[in-house]
């Protein structure tokens, strides 16, 4: 019965959401770049997953509701951790002060060394696709416990999130999973790949992976804050949002590479005004020799394997993060 309750919020919220919806229209601009016009969810709105963006799969929707609330309740529970952890440091300075020695030592024990934030390309890190562990994700999984098990790690990432969903998923207020009081020494953000296969002009997508950035900059003032460009992926998906000419004759691109390298122009001159904030291009690791992507690393041109996974941590993510 509660499930069918549930299912019936769901439903509800879905209705009212998308009342008034306009037509989708796919499109392309002077540069060739396809985009879809119409679209209700866009990237600097933040929003929950819709049955827009689950492309009317309903049972998906009620996964990544699912899925959401489980690392609401883990985020709750780490930030209690933290916050026994500063107590317990506060009485220790204490002692140590009216001890006669120094109580300011080791103020930022017990905080989370990474926060990992992102879509399906980070929370493989987990094993998982909405939670649910994979075996194809395995391998992804022990390169994480190799490389990072030794950190203090939380992951909160949705496989299919765009940059809007990022945005409600880090506001509390708004019933995302981010507790006010936790805390942590360095941030990685990966997110707006899928804002381009849903159709987002790559501009448009690139300036919602900046609100992220400028979020996670004021929630995490004192955190180092990576934030990743986008790799490379496949052509699969991207003739789905383009018409067959664009308004002046020209023939639309047939692949993702020319709107992943505008996200990135965009995303790098944006986040220069950013204080404190680096930008890490890890992308030649999964490119082919010739044009493309290495299916060696990433066997669906999307997400990397564990041979790519371990080259991401290995020669990107670990040196500049450069955490003790």
């Amino acid at each position: 019965m509660w499930l069918q309750y549930v299912r019936l919020l769901v439903l509800v919220h879905v209705l009212l959401s998308e009342r008034g919806q306009g037509f989708p229209i796919n499109s392309c601009d002077a540069d060739r770049l396809c985009y879809v016009e119409g679209r209700h969810e866009q990237p600097t709105a933040p929003s929950p997953r819709t049955q827009e963006t689950v492309r009317g799969s309903f049972s998906e929707l009620i996964n990544w509701r699912g899925f959401q609330a489980q690392l609401k309740h883990k985020a709750s529970v780490e930030a209690e951790r933290e916050r026994r952890e500063r107590e317990r440091h506060t009485r220790h300075g204490l002692a140590r002060m009216f001890g006669g020695t120094s109580g300011n030592e080791g103020t930022d024990e017990g905080l989370l060394d990474i926060l990992f934030v992102g879509d399906s390309i980070t929370e493989q890190w987990l094993g998982t696709s909405y939670g649910r562990p994979r075996t194809d994700r395995e391998e992804v999984r022990r390169v994480f416990e190799e490389h990072f098990g030794k950190y203090r790690t939380l992951v909160l990432a949705i496989s299919g999130d765009q940059t809007q969903h990022l945005l409600w998923r880090l506001d509390e207020s708004m019933g995302g999973e981010l507790p006010a009081g936790l805390q942590t020494k360095a941030v990685v953000l990966l997110i707006g790949t899928n804002n381009l296969s849903f159709g987002h002009h790559p501009r448009e997508a690139a300036q919602g992976a900046v609100s992220v950035a400028s979020l996670l900059r004021h929630r995490f003032p004192d955190a180092k804050l990576l934030v990743n460009t986008l790799m490379p992926r496949g052509p699969r998906g991207y003739s789905d949002i383009c018409p067959e000419q664009c308004s002046d004759g020209s023939t639309p691109y047939s692949d993702f590479e020319a709107a992943i390298q505008v996200f990135n122009e965009v995303l790098v001159a944006k986040l220069r005004g950013l204080a404190d904030v680096e930008v890490v291009d890890c992308s030649g690791i999964f490119a082919a020799n010739g044009e493309g992507v290495n299916l060696r690393l990433m066997p669906d041109a999307l997400h990397p394997n564990g041979l790519g996974a371990d080259r991401w941590a290995q020669q990107c993510l670990l040196p500049a993060l450069n955490l003790a």
